[in-house]
Protein backbone atom coordinates (compact mmCIF):
# COMPACT_ATOMS: atom_id res chain seq x y z
CA UNK A 1 0.00 0.00 0.00
CA UNK A 2 1.49 3.40 -0.77
CA UNK A 3 2.41 5.36 2.29
CA UNK A 4 0.68 9.07 3.57
CA UNK A 5 4.12 10.58 2.42
CA UNK A 6 3.72 8.87 -1.09
CA UNK A 7 0.10 10.27 -1.38
CA UNK A 8 1.34 13.76 -0.79
CA UNK A 9 2.17 15.87 -3.68
CA UNK A 10 5.73 17.77 -3.60
CA UNK A 11 6.05 21.58 -2.73
CA UNK A 12 7.33 21.60 -6.52
CA UNK A 13 3.84 20.15 -7.19
CA UNK A 14 1.80 22.87 -5.02
CA UNK A 15 3.59 25.67 -6.14
CA UNK A 16 3.21 24.32 -9.89
CA UNK A 17 -0.80 24.17 -10.13
CA UNK A 18 -1.04 27.47 -7.79
CA UNK A 19 1.13 29.14 -10.56
CA UNK A 20 -1.43 27.51 -13.15
CA UNK A 21 -4.37 28.48 -11.57
CA UNK A 22 -3.98 31.51 -11.08
CA UNK A 23 -2.53 32.13 -14.20
CA UNK A 24 -5.74 30.80 -15.71
CA UNK A 25 -8.09 33.61 -13.05
CA UNK A 26 -5.56 36.64 -14.44
CA UNK A 27 -5.91 35.23 -18.21
CA UNK A 28 -10.10 34.87 -17.84
CA UNK A 29 -9.86 38.72 -16.21
CA UNK A 30 -8.08 39.84 -18.97
CA UNK A 31 -9.88 38.41 -21.72
CA UNK A 32 -13.22 39.30 -19.42
CA UNK A 33 -11.91 43.18 -19.42
CA UNK A 34 -11.44 42.99 -23.10
CA UNK A 35 -14.70 41.37 -24.07
CA UNK A 36 -16.41 44.57 -21.57
CA UNK A 37 -14.25 47.02 -23.50
CA UNK A 38 -14.58 46.22 -26.48
CA UNK A 39 -18.55 45.35 -25.48
CA UNK A 40 -18.34 41.97 -27.26
CA UNK A 41 -21.84 40.99 -25.99
CA UNK A 42 -21.23 36.98 -26.76
CA UNK A 43 -17.53 36.79 -25.37
CA UNK A 44 -19.39 38.43 -22.20
CA UNK A 45 -21.94 36.08 -21.52
CA UNK A 46 -19.62 33.02 -22.29
CA UNK A 47 -16.98 34.09 -19.46
CA UNK A 48 -19.36 35.77 -17.11
CA UNK A 49 -21.56 32.75 -16.96
CA UNK A 50 -18.97 30.16 -17.30
CA UNK A 51 -15.02 30.30 -15.96
CA UNK A 52 -15.33 33.56 -14.34
CA UNK A 53 -13.95 32.86 -10.62
CA UNK A 54 -17.29 34.02 -8.30
CA UNK A 55 -15.91 36.48 -6.46
CA UNK A 56 -14.68 38.13 -9.79
CA UNK A 57 -18.02 37.91 -10.90
CA UNK A 58 -19.49 39.54 -7.65
CA UNK A 59 -17.04 42.51 -7.73
CA UNK A 60 -16.99 43.30 -10.99
CA UNK A 61 -21.06 43.57 -10.99
CA UNK A 62 -21.29 44.85 -7.19
CA UNK A 63 -23.31 47.73 -8.27
CA UNK A 64 -24.76 46.16 -11.29
CA UNK A 65 -22.03 47.28 -13.85
CA UNK A 66 -22.34 44.38 -15.76
CA UNK A 67 -26.14 44.21 -15.77
CA UNK A 68 -26.43 47.57 -16.81
CA UNK A 69 -23.97 47.21 -19.62
CA UNK A 70 -26.19 43.91 -21.45
CA UNK A 71 -29.69 45.42 -20.20
CA UNK A 72 -28.23 48.68 -22.58
CA UNK A 73 -26.74 46.59 -25.56
CA UNK A 74 -29.89 44.04 -24.82
CA UNK A 75 -32.03 47.06 -25.09
CA UNK A 76 -30.77 48.82 -28.29
CA UNK A 77 -30.21 45.63 -30.46
CA UNK A 78 -34.03 44.63 -30.06
CA UNK A 79 -35.55 47.82 -30.32
CA UNK A 80 -33.03 47.94 -33.60
CA UNK A 81 -34.88 44.59 -34.85
CA UNK A 82 -38.30 45.14 -33.64
CA UNK A 83 -39.13 49.03 -34.35
CA UNK A 84 -42.69 47.94 -32.99
CA UNK A 85 -41.71 47.37 -29.81
CA UNK A 86 -42.55 49.91 -27.00
CA UNK A 87 -39.97 50.34 -23.68
CA UNK A 88 -42.67 50.17 -20.94
CA UNK A 89 -39.87 50.14 -17.65
CA UNK A 90 -37.00 48.37 -15.82
CA UNK A 91 -38.57 46.42 -13.44
CA UNK A 92 -34.92 45.37 -11.69
CA UNK A 93 -31.43 45.63 -13.22
CA UNK A 94 -31.99 42.42 -15.05
CA UNK A 95 -35.79 42.52 -16.44
CA UNK A 96 -36.94 44.69 -18.66
CA UNK A 97 -40.62 45.09 -20.03
CA UNK A 98 -41.80 46.40 -23.69
CA UNK A 99 -45.19 46.33 -25.28
CA UNK A 100 -46.17 46.35 -28.79
CA UNK A 101 -47.78 49.04 -30.58
CA UNK A 102 -48.49 52.93 -29.12
CA UNK A 103 -52.31 51.72 -28.09
CA UNK A 104 -52.41 53.85 -24.77
CA UNK A 105 -54.42 51.08 -22.77
CA UNK A 106 -51.89 48.25 -23.56
CA UNK A 107 -49.85 46.59 -20.87
CA UNK A 108 -46.39 45.03 -20.97
CA UNK A 109 -46.64 42.01 -23.20
CA UNK A 110 -42.96 41.55 -23.68
CA UNK A 111 -40.28 40.47 -20.87
CA UNK A 112 -36.68 40.88 -21.33
CA UNK A 113 -34.26 39.04 -18.98
CA UNK A 114 -31.03 40.08 -19.49
CA UNK A 115 -28.91 37.74 -17.32
CA UNK A 116 -29.84 35.01 -19.16
CA UNK A 117 -30.13 36.30 -21.62
CA UNK A 118 -34.00 35.52 -22.26
CA UNK A 119 -36.54 36.92 -24.17
CA UNK A 120 -40.27 36.19 -23.74
CA UNK A 121 -44.34 36.94 -23.97
CA UNK A 122 -45.28 37.85 -20.26
CA UNK A 123 -47.58 34.08 -19.41
CA UNK A 124 -50.64 35.71 -18.29
CA UNK A 125 -50.59 37.37 -21.41
CA UNK A 126 -49.25 34.50 -23.70
CA UNK A 127 -52.31 32.69 -21.98
CA UNK A 128 -54.90 34.76 -22.73
CA UNK A 129 -53.56 35.13 -26.25
CA UNK A 130 -53.74 31.46 -26.99
CA UNK A 131 -57.02 30.93 -25.37
CA UNK A 132 -58.91 34.08 -26.60
CA UNK A 133 -61.71 33.47 -28.36
CA UNK A 134 -63.38 37.19 -29.79
CA UNK A 135 -67.63 35.14 -30.31
CA UNK A 136 -67.36 34.29 -26.62
CA UNK A 137 -69.61 36.10 -24.60
CA UNK A 138 -70.11 34.04 -21.93
CA UNK A 139 -68.80 35.78 -18.97
CA UNK A 140 -70.70 39.31 -20.16
CA UNK A 141 -73.91 37.16 -20.31
CA UNK A 142 -73.24 35.29 -17.23
CA UNK A 143 -73.06 39.03 -15.79
CA UNK A 144 -76.20 40.19 -17.27
CA UNK A 145 -78.78 37.40 -15.56
CA UNK A 146 -76.94 38.09 -12.21
CA UNK A 147 -77.84 41.62 -12.70
CA UNK A 148 -81.50 40.56 -13.76
CA UNK A 149 -81.26 37.97 -11.11
CA UNK A 150 -81.30 41.18 -8.47
CA UNK A 151 -84.54 42.28 -9.62
CA UNK A 152 -86.20 39.20 -10.12
CA UNK A 153 -85.51 37.77 -6.33
CA UNK A 154 -86.50 41.72 -4.98
CA UNK A 155 -89.84 41.38 -7.35
CA UNK A 156 -90.20 37.76 -5.92
CA UNK A 157 -89.23 38.40 -2.14
CA UNK A 158 -91.67 41.49 -2.33
CA UNK A 159 -94.54 39.85 -4.11
CA UNK A 160 -94.35 37.42 -1.00
CA UNK A 161 -94.27 39.78 1.48
CA UNK A 162 -97.12 41.51 0.09
CA UNK A 163 -98.97 38.22 -0.23
CA UNK A 164 -98.33 37.47 3.39
CA UNK A 165 -99.51 40.76 4.64
CA UNK A 166 -102.62 40.41 3.11
CA UNK A 167 -103.45 37.03 4.84
CA UNK A 168 -102.16 39.11 7.55
CA UNK A 169 -104.53 42.21 7.29
CA UNK A 170 -107.74 40.12 8.11
CA UNK A 171 -106.45 38.35 10.99
CA UNK A 172 -105.62 41.63 12.47
CA UNK A 173 -109.15 42.66 12.28
CA UNK A 174 -110.72 40.11 14.05
CA UNK A 175 -108.08 39.83 16.70
CA UNK A 176 -109.30 43.42 17.05
CA UNK A 177 -112.68 43.14 16.55
CA UNK A 178 -112.70 40.02 19.06
CA UNK A 179 -110.58 42.34 21.89
CA UNK A 180 -113.47 44.51 22.01
CA UNK A 181 -116.28 42.10 22.46
CA UNK A 182 -114.38 40.99 26.24
CA UNK A 183 -116.57 39.45 28.69
CA UNK A 184 -117.22 41.25 31.62
CA UNK A 185 -114.22 39.03 33.26
CA UNK A 186 -111.75 40.82 30.40
CA UNK A 187 -111.82 37.58 28.75
CA UNK A 188 -112.86 36.80 25.16
CA UNK A 189 -115.92 34.51 24.15
CA UNK A 190 -113.83 32.06 22.63
CA UNK A 191 -110.13 32.42 23.94
CA UNK A 192 -108.96 29.21 22.01
CA UNK A 193 -110.13 30.55 18.80
CA UNK A 194 -108.14 33.87 20.09
CA UNK A 195 -105.27 32.27 21.11
CA UNK A 196 -105.11 30.71 17.34
CA UNK A 197 -105.43 33.91 15.46
CA UNK A 198 -102.84 34.97 17.88
CA UNK A 199 -99.81 32.62 16.90
CA UNK A 200 -100.59 32.57 13.56
CA UNK A 201 -100.31 36.19 13.10
CA UNK A 202 -97.22 35.96 15.13
CA UNK A 203 -96.14 33.15 12.79
CA UNK A 204 -97.34 35.47 9.53
CA UNK A 205 -95.48 38.21 11.08
CA UNK A 206 -92.07 35.98 11.37
CA UNK A 207 -92.49 34.97 7.88
CA UNK A 208 -92.38 38.73 6.53
CA UNK A 209 -89.76 39.66 8.53
CA UNK A 210 -87.66 36.98 6.98
CA UNK A 211 -88.07 38.23 3.60
CA UNK A 212 -87.72 41.45 4.34
CA UNK A 213 -84.14 40.67 5.74
CA UNK A 214 -83.25 38.61 2.43
CA UNK A 215 -84.85 41.60 0.34
CA UNK A 216 -82.24 44.43 -0.51
CA UNK A 217 -83.29 48.33 0.14
CA UNK A 218 -82.86 50.46 -3.10
CA UNK A 219 -79.30 51.57 -1.92
CA UNK A 220 -77.93 48.08 -1.40
CA UNK A 221 -79.74 46.44 -4.24
CA UNK A 222 -77.93 49.92 -6.21
CA UNK A 223 -75.18 49.20 -4.99
CA UNK A 224 -74.84 45.46 -5.79
CA UNK A 225 -75.96 46.66 -9.33
CA UNK A 226 -73.08 48.56 -9.60
CA UNK A 227 -70.74 46.25 -8.87
CA UNK A 228 -71.76 43.88 -11.61
CA UNK A 229 -72.06 46.47 -14.24
CA UNK A 230 -68.23 48.12 -13.35
CA UNK A 231 -67.26 44.07 -14.11
CA UNK A 232 -69.24 44.10 -17.00
CA UNK A 233 -67.26 47.09 -18.14
CA UNK A 234 -64.03 45.95 -17.04
CA UNK A 235 -64.25 42.44 -18.85
CA UNK A 236 -65.25 44.24 -21.71
CA UNK A 237 -62.55 46.68 -21.82
CA UNK A 238 -60.04 43.45 -21.33
CA UNK A 239 -61.44 41.70 -24.11
CA UNK A 240 -60.86 45.36 -25.88
CA UNK A 241 -57.47 45.24 -25.28
CA UNK A 242 -56.58 41.43 -25.64
CA UNK A 243 -58.19 41.92 -29.38
CA UNK A 244 -56.58 44.64 -30.14
CA UNK A 245 -53.20 43.51 -28.94
CA UNK A 246 -53.57 40.26 -31.19
CA UNK A 247 -54.32 42.33 -34.32
CA UNK A 248 -50.97 44.19 -33.69
CA UNK A 249 -49.59 41.04 -33.54
CA UNK A 250 -50.47 40.02 -36.78
CA UNK A 251 -50.02 43.52 -37.96
CA UNK A 252 -46.26 43.16 -37.03
CA UNK A 253 -45.45 39.40 -36.81
CA UNK A 254 -48.11 38.26 -38.69
CA UNK A 255 -49.07 35.16 -36.19
CA UNK A 256 -48.40 34.48 -32.58
CA UNK A 257 -46.40 31.32 -33.27
CA UNK A 258 -43.99 33.52 -35.70
CA UNK A 259 -43.51 36.32 -32.71
CA UNK A 260 -42.77 33.88 -30.45
CA UNK A 261 -39.83 32.18 -33.04
CA UNK A 262 -38.74 35.93 -33.99
CA UNK A 263 -37.71 36.10 -30.03
CA UNK A 264 -36.12 33.32 -29.67
CA UNK A 265 -34.18 33.35 -33.46
CA UNK A 266 -33.22 37.08 -32.17
CA UNK A 267 -31.38 35.84 -29.08
CA UNK A 268 -29.78 32.64 -30.94
CA UNK A 269 -28.42 35.60 -33.70
CA UNK A 270 -27.53 38.60 -30.50
CA UNK A 271 -25.63 35.80 -28.60
CA UNK A 272 -23.36 34.33 -31.90
CA UNK A 273 -19.68 35.86 -31.63
CA UNK A 274 -18.79 38.49 -33.56
CA UNK A 275 -16.81 36.27 -35.91
CA UNK A 276 -19.82 34.59 -36.83
CA UNK A 277 -21.82 37.26 -37.46
CA UNK A 278 -19.36 39.01 -39.26
CA UNK A 279 -18.99 35.96 -41.81
CA UNK A 280 -22.88 35.95 -42.00
CA UNK A 281 -22.92 39.77 -42.77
Amino acid sequence: MPTSQEQQPSFGEVKASASKNIGQLLQDLQSFEHAIETENVAEIYRIYQGKLHKELKETSNQNHEIDNLLARKLHDALLARFEYLQFVKKISPTLLQYRIGQYYHQRPTIMVDVSVPKIYIEPTVLNEWRNFNETDQSQLKEIEQKINQLDVQNLTLQSEVEELEKKLLPINKQIQLMSQQKTIFNRVKNEEEYLQLLNTKKQLEADIQKLNAQKDDNTTLNRRKEAYQQDYFNIQLHRALITKELRLVQKYATSLDHLEAELMQFITDYLLPREEVQAND
